[in-house]
């Protein structure tokens, strides 16, 4: 047996060796809110420096070449068959004033300004309080919100259709529906029906208002619907395949349509 004087040698050595490694292990400091800003701050800077360019390309791709280019389909075939009947539907609202002091609500919040002031700021906050589907939702509702202007601008200097109080040649298709169906669509994707809901149904009520001010024709509206949902989802499947945490968003196919549910651990 080992001698007592050796034994109490031995434990003496091996406390000092221990004591010895956890002088030597860097403490782990907890991080200071300004670390913690300047970190959320580089992140939101590399999104959109880097990340940004890259996405948009492949949400165009997503958005023309996928199941998503029924929406395009149904849409143009839609806006032509109304627009046949255009100045009559136009005719019949003139002597309507169907949502009354709630035209200038509805036209503010449709402008491309107070939708683009929300995209950015639903991203930021979702990079400032490390929410990662309120991210999300930001990053799918700026790029297709930027595709949609895009082409609703080249639409509109392009086509160069008079509006119908005769105002300018802007009418065709409608900025303000365009917008705000891009919007809903990305809510209805990332959060769902009961998120998605009423998002379409102030997108309507914007589109309605544009009617209701005698600003756009019915197949304006309907075309820049098209164009905001198109884009969004289009969008919303390219970021679904880079994220892999709970997602909601429309599932197409050629003879299908629906909403699935998906979650991958």
């Amino acid at each position: 047996m080992m001698p007592l004087k050796k034994k109490t040698a031995l434990v003496l050595l091996l406390l000092m060796s221990s004591s010895a490694v956890r002088a030597q292990e860097p403490e782990t400091q907890p991080k200071t809110n300004e670390q913690e800003y300047l970190e959320r701050s580089e992140s939101a800077s590399h999104w959109f420096f880097e990340k940004l360019p890259r996405h948009l390309g492949e949400d165009i791709l997503e958005t023309f070449l996928s199941p998503v280019a029924l929406v395009w389909t149904n849409g143009i075939l839609l806006s032509g068959i109304v627009g046949t009947q255009d100045s009559a539907i136009q005719e019949s609202m003139a002597s309507h004033n169907l949502l009354g002091r709630g035209n200038g609500f509805f036209n503010v919040f449709g402008e491309i300004y107070t939708l683009g002031g929300i995209s950015f700021a639903t991203v930021l906050a979702g990079f400032f309080l490390k929410n990662e589907k309120l991210k999300l939702l930001g990053e799918i509702f700026v790029e297709s919100l930027f595709l949609t202007e895009a082409m609703t601008l080249g639409f509109k200097y392009g086509v160069g259709r008079a509006r119908p109080d005769g105002s300018d040649n802007y009418s065709f298709p409608s900025g303000h529906a365009s917008a705000s169906f891009a919007m809903a669509t990305s809510v209805t994707a990332v959060y769902g029906p009961w998120a998605g809901i009423p998002s379409y149904a102030l997108a309507s009520l914007i589109a309605l208002s544009r009617l209701d001010d005698n600003k756009h024709f019915v197949s304006d509206v309907l075309f820049g619907a098209t164009i905001g949902t198109a884009f969004a989802l289009g969008t919303a499947r390219f970021h679904k395949k880079e994220n892999h945490s709970l997602f909601v968003v429309p599932q197409m196919n050629l003879d299908s349509m629906g909403i699935s549910l998906v979650k991958t651990f």
